[in-house]
C-alpha cells in the first residue's frame, strides 16, 4: 500500500432533481499508484468529470470515501480542504483559464503568489523553469493573446505544477485544441510527469489522448471498470 497516493472507496455522486434521483458516479472502487498516469474515458455524461470532481475535492461525495496517502479527505473541513488542493493537487481544464493582462510568468505564478512568503522554493525560478521545461522559454514576457491555444494551455500546465504538486487532475485538456496543438500538450504533461514523477489522472473521449496513459479506464453511467 505504500505506492498508493490515492484511493476511493464506493465512491458515489448523487444528483436530486425534482423527485427523480440522478446516480453521477455510482459506488466506484479505484487506486492510483504513486507516479503512474491513469486516463479515464468516456462518453458526455458518462461522469467522468463528476469523479474528477471528487477526486479533487472540488465537489464531496455522496457517499463512499477518498484517501490521500492514507489520510481521508473527506473528513477535512473547507479550510483544510483549500490547503489540501494548494498542497497537493494540480488542476489543468479544459479551459486555459489564463488572465489576459498578465504576461506568461505572472500568470503561471499568480496562484501562489499570495503565499510567497510561505514558500520552501523561490517562486519566479520554479515558474522559469516549467515554463522552459514546456518549451516556451521564449516566451516569458508574453500576453496570452500572443500565444497559439496549444501555447496557452502548455501556460497552464506549468501553473499546475507551480506547488510541486503530488497529484495533476486534467480534465479534457486537449478538448479547446486542433489534433497538433493536442499532440504538443500531451507531450509536455507527459514530460512533467517523467521528470517531476508526478502522477497524473486525465479524462477525455479521445483515444488517441488517452494512448499516452499507462493504463485507460472506461466509465459510463457513473460504473468505472477496465
Amino acid at each position: 500500500m505504500k505506492d498508493v497516493l490515492l484511493e476511493c472507496r464506493q465512491l458515489g455522486k448523487d444528483y436530486h432533481i425534482g423527485t427523480r434521483t440522478v446516480h453521477a458516479v455510482r459506488e466506484i472502487s479505484l487506486q492510483l499508484q504513486r507516479g503512474s498516469f491513469t486516463a479515464i474515458m468516456g462518453p458526455s455524461g458518462s461522469g467522468k468529470t463528476t469523479l474528477l470532481n471528487l477526486i479533487g475535492t472540488l465537489d464531496m461525495p455522496t457517499h463512499g470515501k477518498l484517501f490521500f496517502e492514507g489520510i481521508a479527505v473527506d473528513s477535512l473541513n473547507d479550510d483544510q480542504l483549500a490547503d489540501f488542493r494548494r498542497e497537493n493537487i494540480g488542476f489543468v481544464f479544459q479551459l486555459f483559464n489564463l488572465i489576459p493582462s498578465l504576461n506568461v510568468m505572472e500568470n503561471v505564478m499568480i496562484p501562489l503568489l499570495p503565499f510567497r512568503k510561505e514558500l520552501s522554493f523561490d517562486l519566479e525560478d520554479r515558474a522559469r523553469e516549467l515554463i522552459a521545461m514546456v518549451g516556451l522559454g521564449e516566451r516569458f514576457d508574453h500576453l496570452p493573446g500572443e500565444l497559439s491555444g496549444g501555447e496557452q494551455q502548455r501556460v497552464a500546465l506549468a501553473r499546475a505544477m507551480l506547488n510541486h504538486p503530488k497529484l495533476i487532475l486534467a480534465d479534457e485538456p486537449t478538448g479547446n485544441l486542433d489534433t497538433g496543438m493536442g499532440k504538443e500538450v500531451m507531450s509536455s504533461l507527459k514530460k512533467l510527469k517523467e521528470e517531476q514523477g508526478t502522477t497524473i489522472l486525465l479524462v477525455t473521449h479521445d483515444v488517441h489522448i488517452a494512448s499516452y496513459a499507462g493504463e485507460i479506464l472506461n466509465i459510463q453511467d457513473g460504473i468505472l471498470a477496465s
